[in-house]
Parts: C-alpha cells; sequence; structure tokens
C-alpha cells in the first residue's frame, strides 16, 4: 500500500492531477481471496491484472484498450530497460519475441498474478509470538465459526489467566493484552470489540463485504445529515455497476460510493440468504467493502477503503462512533456486527495497542520474540 489518502493518477496529457476514488489497499495475502479489489469487481488476479494494464491507472483513456495492450506487447518485447526475454525463458521456458500480441499479454498477466501470489503473510508478528507462547489457536477450525473460535481462545486464556501462566513477549505490553481480549469478546455488557467475527486469524480478515457504514459517513458529510438515508436505490431489476454509485460522494448529491453493491452477484450460492428476498439481500450489500488485513497495519496506513484515515487511532476512533450511532439506531442497513460491538472511549488505546503487534519481522527474528518474556 502507498501513504496516499487516494492514489494519483496519470494526468493522460490534461496536466490535472487526478485522484483514484480510493485509497490504494496492501497487496498482501491475495491468494486468500476470491474475489478482488476493494468492492470486489474481479473474480481473479488474472482479471484484476488485465483491466489494471488497460486503465487510467496506466494512464489509458476509455477506448484506449487495444492501445494499451499494443503498448505491453511492445514493451515486452523491445525490453530496452529490462530483458524480458531472457527473464521469462529463465522462468517459464517461454520465447516472448515469436509471440503475437494477445499471447504476450497473457504470459505478462500469467508472470504478474505468480508474484503477486507470493506475497503472504509470515505469521512472524508479535501477535504470533504470544498466541505461540500461550497455545493459543492460530485460527478457526475447519467449519468453525469466528465466535466459536473466539469462546475457544478466551476458554484458554481464562484458563491460563487462573493459573497466572500468561506469557508475554518483549513488546507486548499489558495494555497490548487488554486490547487482545477486546479484540476477540463477542459478547458482553462493555468492552465488546467483536473484531474477530470479520478480522479473522491468521490472516486477520474473512476476505467478505461489510457494510460499516463509511459510505453513510462520508454521503452525509458531503451532502447534509441524513441525507443518505433519503438516497434513492434502484432494485435488484437494474443493471449494474451504476456510474453515480461508484463516485465520490462530494461530486454531487445522488452520487455515492457504494462499493460491492454495484457488483454483488444475486444468483451465487449463498449471496440471498434464507427468507430473503434479492431486493433484501442487494439493499444489505448497499455501502460494503472488504475486510482489509490487518497483517502489518503500521506500515499499510492511511486506513479504511476511502484512506480517509491518518491514523490507527484515528481510524478505531470512527469505529467507536460508528459503533455508538449503530447502537442507536442511526446507521442504514449497517452490518448487524456493529450492533454487537460495544465499546467506549476506555476502549481505545488498548485496541490500538494491540492492533500495533501484528507487524512481521524476518523469519529469522522471530524466534528472538519467543525467548525473552515481559516482567509483571
Amino acid at each position: 500500500a502507498e501513504a496516499l489518502e487516494l492514489s494519483l493518477l496519470p494526468s493522460m496529457g490534461s496536466g490535472q492531477q487526478l485522484e483514484t476514488l480510493r485509497n490504494a489497499p496492501t497487496l498482501l495475502d491475495l491468494d486468500s481471496m476470491t474475489r478482488y479489489g476493494w468492492d470486489g469487481r474481479h473474480g481473479s488476479i488474472e482479471e484484476m491484472i488485465r483491466a489494471k494494464l488497460t486503465s487510467r491507472y496506466f494512464g489509458w483513456k476509455p477506448g484506449e484498450e487495444e492501445r494499451a495492450l499494443d503498448r505491453v506487447h511492445q514493451t515486452l518485447v523491445a525490453a530496452q530497460l529490462v530483458d524480458y526475454s531472457s527473464l521469462f525463458q529463465q522462468g517459464y521456458r517461454a520465447d516472448v519475441g515469436s509471440l503475437s500480441r494477445d499471447q504476450a499479454v497473457e504470459w505478462v498477466v500469467r508472470g504478474l498474478a505468480d508474484y503477486l501470489d507470493k506475497i503472504v503473510s509470515e505469521q512472524t508478528s508479535l501477535w504470533d509470538a504470544f498466541a505461540e507462547m500461550n497455545r493459543i489457536p492460530v485460527g478457526p477450525s475447519r467449519n468453525e465459526e469466528s465466535k466459536g473460535y473466539a469462546g475457544r481462545v478466551y476458554g484458554r486464556i481464562g484458563n491460563q489467566e487462573g493459573r497466572r501462566l500468561i506469557k508475554r513477549p518483549i513488546g507486548f505490553s499489558k495494555l497490548a493484552y487488554s486490547g487482545f481480549k477486546i479484540f476477540f469478546a463477542v459478547e458482553g455488557e462493555s468492552s465488546v470489540g467483536n473484531c474477530v467475527s470479520c478480522h479473522v486469524p491468521p490472516r486477520f480478515s474473512d476476505f467478505e463485504f461489510h457494510n460499516t457504514g463509511l459510505a453513510q459517513i462520508d454521503y452525509d458529510g458531503a451532502n447534509g445529515e441524513g441525507s443518505y438515508a433519503d438516497l434513492s436505490m434502484p432494485g435488484p431489476e437494474t443493471d449494474r455497476p451504476v456510474d453515480r454509485f461508484l463516485a465520490d460522494p462530494r461530486s454531487g448529491e445522488g452520487r455515492a460510493d457504494l462499493g460491492y453493491w454495484n457488483f454483488v452477484d444475486l444468483e451465487a450460492d449463498g449471496v440471498v440468504r434464507d427468507r430473503e428476498t434479492a431486493a433484501e439481500a442487494l439493499a444489505r450489500y448497499r455501502g460494503s467493502f472488504k475486510t482489509p488485513v490487518l497483517r502489518n497495519l503500521q506500515r499499510t496506513g492511511p486506513y479504511m477503503h476511502n484512506g480517509a484515515y491518518e491514523s490507527i487511532d484515528s481510524a478505531v476512533r470512527e469505529i467507536l462512533r460508528i459503533n455508538q450511532m449503530a447502537r442507536a439506531g442511526e446507521m442504514v442497513g449497517i452490518d448487524e456486527e456493529y450492533r454487537v460491538m460495544n465499546l467506549s472511549e476506555g476502549d481505545v488505546p488498548a485496541l490500538v495497542a494491540f492492533l500495533k503487534m501484528f507487524d512481521e519481522v524476518p523469519v529469522e527474528d522471530f524466534r528472538d520474540l519467543l525467548i525473552d518474556f515481559e516482567e509483571d
């Protein structure tokens, strides 16, 4: 990921500084995803790469897709800066010099996809050391729901606490430990983060799409409090995506970024729930975005799909505010997990401290995290 709120685009000769609609996501753990992009518009890594190579992200205007593909072919064959012919020969035994344009593009897509598929988390953070020291299961068992997994973790920790056997690696503070318990709490009267319901270990994402309320926050901020609730929404008979629902809400009333609403396949298995109509399912996906991976969180700011939060602290405080609005019935169609959450201002420092425990170290350094413990 980059450190910009919204990514910059090539000017395409306009001389203007153009921005993308959203913050650039981390490329970590793409191998675990089934749909790609914040809004899930791509069904495979290869599809995503092809779309990017011919898009405005590379400076191409609509209608210039053929020119873009020609450029990819020329870059591969000409090899002015990099000897791609040798690299593809070594890696794939492919003679790119003899390929047609379309064949060359396929090899470029394959090479990029193979590379992206290998950008995976190493699970070498302070959290991983803490989990290993205390024999915490690294993630849900097969077919186990996240809340059941959280219950098992709490049971394990309760047993360890009762015998005063909790171990914390150097750097995993008492405050971070408190944040860990808030993060994993899925029920109770207070300090219930319910974070684990969507940010499921070991990748700390379920890679699903949830209405987190941010589409409403952005739209109301641009058009007035309560305006999102009055936003006219078409039903499932409408052809999607809809341009005005893939737009910056600051660009005019009636224009909003509704994310996965634009691309969800209502005929796919499990999308429409039991006793739910297609219209109800579509409404549920209004303003939904993919759960981000929390691994290496300190290195991947700014935060959220809109990049509006410069620090982990500011992002957590916004989640707290949305949680309180959801429990007060002020959020339109927000994911039910936000109503389960029950946070207060006093929970923020601990949660922030815990979220900083996910930065990974080189594999060769991880063993050092398992040697020394925090002294209470």
